[in-house]
């Protein structure tokens, strides 16, 4: 009694390889088949699944199905993914306040400014130019720091 023998594409699709892996593997001799009358290949059944063993699982079977051998995996991997979302939502948290904080910081010195006592500077009875160059370079560090603050 003959077994039927397989050709190189269904040998392929019974083992879960490619055609070229199956053709590969008997140029290079590690796998016996004959070619027939046509060129193709030949492969004996029994030969392919002592070279590539049968594949446990059937073709309708999804790999994500939950088995006992994975649910602990699963279990594991949602427990971290948990954390790092709970981590995530911390330092969103810090972020917001110290946006909040930054913000009111803000609104003071624009207040501050704001009502600054305006009074003119007469230079030339000023000896000192350091006390008529500090409200402006205020300003401009305060506008330095709104525009950095603004890009965070």
């Amino acid at each position: 009694m003959t077994t039927a023998k397989l050709s190189a594409k269904q040998a392929a699709k019974e083992a879960g390889k490619a055609t070229s892996t199956i053709t590969t593997a008997i140029k290079n001799g590690k796998l016996s088949a004959i070619r027939n009358e046509n060129g193709s290949f030949e492969i004996d059944p029994a030969e392919l699944f002592r070279v590539y063993p049968k594949r446990s699982q059937s073709k309708g079977q999804d790999p994500n199905v939950k088995t006992p051998n994975n649910s602990k995996l699963l279990e594991l991997e949602v427990k971290f993914l948990t954390e790092q979302v709970n981590d995530l939502k911390t330092r969103l948290d810090i972020s917001e306040e110290r946006f909040n904080e930054e913000r009111n910081d803000r609104i003071k010195i624009t207040a501050l400014i704001a009502n600054q006592n305006k009074e003119p500077i007469n230079l030339k009875e000023q000896n000192n130019i350091l006390p008529w160059l500090i409200p402006p370079i205020f300003i401009i560090a305060l506008a330095a720091a709104f525009i950095a603050f603004k890009n965070f």
